[in-house]
């Protein structure tokens, strides 16, 4: 930056161009025996042409005019880098490298049709993201290790794809030979079609009622099974719901929905066989009515917003 100096103690503009040398990744320390001579006039300029000595780690201005030739020493910051690893999300903030002691401050935000899930922020291998980031922003007010920032984001209001069918069959159950009998209280769900892409992983099933029967009110009928077309007794996989190796049943009390997580590990030997699923739940202790499931919503693999 060039300013118009002046000489505190003389009380005297000095009529030259003032230079500020600076550097981001250095501390410069000037050499007090190196003397400023100062003429009494407005008249007498100086010109400074630098060098730089990255061996001796000094800048040399040798000047031209009123004055003396000056030296700077300096010694290199330690950096440590910075690694953004963003998925939909950018940063305010993309500097690779931030020297010892430094604060570090950037801004996240989603990407259009996105949005922020998660952010974790590492510093020297170590998880920092409770103290360093809260609401979109990232701020340390001393860097001591290399920095790594990982995001996730997922599409802003994508639609609930809705995959609730009308129940096979109310107030029964499945037993071994499937002939449905009579259980008041339960369903048999309809056969829902299940890809290989679903298949691949575990099965997360969610809905805004317990049509899972999280509740308990008796398990002793629940069955989920696996089958490889739309016809009863042709079950390639049966087991209870309340077998905790193949399935998790959970409540979110934050959002009001019902989940039910079908582990990959039961199924993945005959994945390749599997086309659909159906399976049995007691959601009451009387007999129930199609009026019961009214506004049910059912998803697979999908959050339900």
């Amino acid at each position: 930056a060039a300013t118009n100096a002046t000489d505190d103690t003389e009380g005297a503009d000095m009529g030259f161009t003032q230079v500020t040398i600076t550097s981001d990744r250095t501390d410069i320390a000037y050499e007090a025996a190196t003397k400023h001579d100062i003429a009494d006039d407005n008249k007498s300029h100086a010109i400074d042409f630098v060098t730089i000595n990255r061996d001796t780690k000094t800048v040399n201005l040798t000047r031209l005019g009123i004055g003396n030739n000056r030296v700077y020493s300096y010694d290199n910051a330690v950096l440590y880098s910075v690694t953004n690893n963003l998925s939909n999300v950018v940063t305010n903030n993309a500097v690779p490298s931030v020297a010892e002691g430094s604060a570090y401050t950037a801004t996240l935000t989603a990407s259009d049709g996105y949005e922020l899930k998660t952010v974790t922020v590492t510093m020297g291998g170590v998880n920092i993201t409770s103290t360093a980031y809260s609401n979109g922003v990232i701020t340390i007010a001393e860097v001591t290790g290399d920095v790594v920032i990982t995001t996730s984001a997922e599409k802003a209001g994508e639609p609930i794809a809705n995959i609730w069918q009308t129940p096979y069959k109310l107030n029964s159950r499945l037993n071994t030979s499937e002939t449905d009998p009579g259980a008041d209280g339960m369903f048999i769900s309809a056969w829902y079609p299940v890809s290989q892409e679903q298949l691949s992983g575990d099965i997360v099933l969610r809905s805004n009622m317990d049509v899972f029967n999280y509740a308990g009110i008796s398990t002793s009928g629940d069955h989920m099974r696996l089958y490889p077309s739309m016809t009863a007794n042709t079950k390639i996989l049966t087991e209870t719901l309340t077998a905790s190796s193949m399935f998790t049943r959970a409540y979110d009390s934050k959002t009001g929905i019902y989940s039910l997580t079908i582990k990959h590990t039961w199924f993945s030997s005959k994945a390749s066989e599997i086309k659909y699923f159906r399976w049995c739940a007691a959601v009451s202790t009387s007999a129930i009515t199609a009026d019961f499931f009214n506004g049910c919503i059912l998803t697979i693999n999908q959050p339900i917003q």
